[in-house]
C-alpha cells in the first residue's frame, strides 16, 4: 500500500482502536476472572438479561467531567440516567413489572492519554428480568453499538444519557450484552475460557454486584427517594437528587432557587429543570434575562424589584422581571410617548398587536432582520401625532424607519402630480437594527449624512425620487429632500439628500445610459 494512503487510514485505525483499549483498560480488578454465555432468544420468566454499554468522552479526564458537571460522582448519575433510559423502552414495549426490576452496576470513570488526547471512559452495567423475550435487550445494545468509533449511539434511546453529556463529545462507545456469572469456587482445573458473544468487540463485564448507594454525599434512601439530611439544601436535575449543600445560596450546577412566602430558599434546581407546581412563578433578571428563582404565585409582582409582568401567550403572569435588568426572557413591550422607551412588560407572543384606528400601543416591531415572520426584539408605541422616529439609544438601537405612506395611488410625496399629492398617512411599521437592509414593497433607501450615507428610512418604491419636504409630510422624521437617485441598473433604488459627496459603499455607482437619438433627426 502506498505510504499516503496508509498515512490517510492512520487516525480512523487509532480511533478504532480506543474502542479495544478503553474497554480492556477500565477493568480496576483484572484478577477477577469472568465466564460469558450466550443468551438464548427466548428466556424463561425470570431470569436476568444483561446490557453493558461505554462512553467516552473525549479531550477531558474524569476530573474535568466532575467540575463541569458540578456532580461528585458522575458514575453514580450515569447509573440512574441508564437506568432511566431502560426504564422508558421496557414500558414502550409493554413490560410493567420488569420497570421495577431495574438495577444498574456502576464502574470508576478511567482517564486514558491516547496520542496526547485525553479520554474519559464510563461504563455501566444494566441487569432486568421479568421478561420472557430478548426485544429490548436487543434494542438497547443495538442503540449503543451505532458508530462506536464516532460516539454515534442512538441518543432517542438513551436520551437522559445525550442530556447528561451533552456538553461533551461522545467520540467512542461500545455495549455488550453478555450473561456474567462471578468465578467459580477455586479448584484443581483452570479457569474456563470466555466464549464470544455475538456482540462486536465484546469485553469481560463484571460480575453483578449489589446496587450501588443512588444518593449524593450528605443523603439517605428513604422510602426509595434520595432525601437530604437536615439543615442541608438539596439541588435536584429534574427528579434526581444531586447534591446537599450547607447554606443558603444554590450551587453552579443548580442555580435557580425555589423559595417560600418569606423569600427563604429551600431548594435548587438545575436550568433544565421546570419550577415545582407550588412555586410556578418566575423571576428573571439580568441581560440577557434569565431565570433565577421559582416563587408561589400570588397572581402579580410586588416583590421588589421584579415589578415588570411576564405574561404567556394568552396574557397570564407567569413570572415577573427585574425592572433594572431592563430586558425580558421573551418580547418586551416598550412605549415611546412619555416614558422613553421604558419596559412596560415582557410577553411570548412572536408577532406584535395589530395595528388599527382605535388600537395604536406596540404595534411596531424592532427587528434584528428584514426575514418574513422574524420574531421582535420588542413591540413599541410609536406616537402618530408627533414626529415619528425609532428608538436609537445605546441599549435600544432601531434608527431604521420603515414607512408608510398613503396615499398610494398616485404616488404621494411628489409634487410632480397636479395637484401634488402629500403624504398625509405617514406612519412607522417596523424599526430596523444598523445594517438590516430595505426588502420590497418598502425597498427604496432613502440616505442621510453627507459625509458618509447611511439608510434612514424605508420607503415604497418610486420611479424618480421627487421627495420633498412638503411633499414627505410633516409627521416623516426623515422630512428633507432627497433629490439625487441611486441606481440598479435603469431602476431607482435609493435617494440621497443633496449635498452628499459620496456614494454608499452598499450600492453600485450607475447611472442611466444617455438618450440616443437616430441620425439626421
Amino acid at each position: 500500500m502506498h505510504k499516503s494512503v496508509m498515512r490517510q487510514l492512520l487516525p480512523l485505525a487509532v480511533v478504532c482502536l480506543l474502542a479495544a483499549q478503553l474497554a480492556a483498560g477500565a477493568r480496576t480488578t483484572p484478577g477477577r476472572s469472568l465466564l460469558r454465555q450466550l443468551v438464548p432468544d427466548n428466556i424463561t420468566l425470570g431470569r436476568q438479561q444483561f446490557v453493558q454499554a461505554t462512553w467516552a468522552l473525549e479531550g477531558v479526564t474524569c476530573d474535568d467531567v466532575t467540575n463541569q458537571t458540578g456532580l461528585k460522582y458522575v458514575n453514580n448519575t450515569l447509573a440512574q440516567k441508564v437506568i432511566l433510559d431502560f426504564q422508558a423502552e421496557l414500558t414502550k414495549q409493554g413490560w410493567p413489572e420488569a420497570v421495577k426490576t431495574v438495577v444498574a452496576v456502576r464502574q470508576p470513570c478511567v482517564t486514558f492519554d491516547i496520542n496526547s488526547t485525553k479520554y474519559a471512559s464510563y461504563r455501566v452495567l444494566v441487569r432486568f428480568n421479568s421478561t420472557t423475550t430478548t426485544a429490548v435487550k436487543d434494542t438497547m445494545f443495538l442503540g449503543a453499538v451505532t458508530g462506536p468509533c464516532v460516539g454515534g449511539y442512538s441518543k432517542t434511546l438513551y436520551s437522559n444519557v445525550a442530556a447528561l453529556f451533552k456538553d461533551f463529545k461522545v467520540s467512542q462507545n461500545t455495549p455488550n450484552m453478555t450473561v456474567c456469572q462471578p468465578k467459580p469456587s477455586p479448584s484443581p482445573s483452570p479457569s474456563p475460557v470466555p466464549v464470544d458473544s455475538p456482540s462486536p468487540s465484546p469485553e469481560a463485564s463484571p460480575s453483578p454486584s449489589p446496587t450501588p448507594d443512588p444518593c449524593p454525599s450528605n443523603a439517605t434512601l428513604v422510602n426509595g427517594t434520595c432525601t437530604c439530611n437536615a439543615g442541608l439544601l438539596p439541588s435536584t436535575n429534574g427528579t434526581i437528587l444531586v447534591s446537599c449543600t450547607a447554606g443558603t445560596t444554590c450551587p453552579a450546577a443548580a442555580p435557580v432557587a425555589i423559595k417560600n412566602e418569606a423569600g427563604v430558599t429551600t431548594g435548587c434546581i438545575t436550568t433544565t429543570t421546570p419550577c415545582p407546581a407550588s412555586n410556578s412563578l418566575i423571576f428573571y433578571s439580568g441581560s440577557p434575562s434569565v431565570r433565577i428563582e421559582c416563587r408561589n404565585n400570588p397572581g402579580g409582582c410586588s416583590v421588589e424589584p421584579f415589578s415588570i409582568l411576564v405574561q404567556n401567550t394568552a396574557g397570564a403572569v407567569i413570572g415577573c422581571a427585574n425592572v433594572t435588568s431592563n430586558d425580558c426572557p421573551f418580547v418586551a413591550f416598550r412605549n415611546g410617548i412619555t416614558t422613553n422607551w421604558a419596559l412596560a412588560k415582557c410577553q411570548d407572543v412572536t408577532s406584535c398587536p395589530v395595528f388599527s384606528v382605535g388600537n395604536t400601543d406596540y404595534t411596531v416591531p424592532l427587528l434584528l432582520t428584514n426575514a418574513p415572520n422574524a420574531v421582535p426584539k420588542a413591540c413599541v408605541t410609536v406616537p402618530i401625532a408627533s414626529q415619528q422616529t425609532c428608538p436609537s439609544t445605546p441599549s435600544l438601537n432601531f434608527p431604521v424607519e420603515v414607512m408608510f405612506a398613503e396615499p398610494t395611488s398616485p404616488v404621494c410625496g411628489s409634487e410632480l402630480s397636479v395637484p401634488p399629492q402629500v403624504c398625509n398617512g405617514n406612519r412607522v411599521i417596523a424599526c430596523y437594527a444598523p445594517g438590516v437592509d430595505c426588502v420590497a414593497p418598502y425597498s427604496l433607501r432613502l440616505f442621510t449624512n453627507t459625509t458618509g450615507p447611511t439608510v434612514a428610512e424605508c420607503r415604497q418604491l418610486r420611479t424618480v425620487c421627487d421627495l420633498t419636504t412638503s411633499g414627505m409630510g410633516s409627521l416623516n422624521p426623515n422630512a428633507n429632500s432627497y433629490n439625487l437617485p441611486t441606481y440598479n441598473g435603469q431602476n431607482v433604488e435609493g435617494c440621497m439628500i443633496a449635498g452628499h459627496q459620496r456614494l454608499p459603499s452598499c450600492l453600485p455607482h450607475r447611472t442611466p445610459e444617455p438618450q440616443r437619438w437616430p441620425r439626421g433627426l
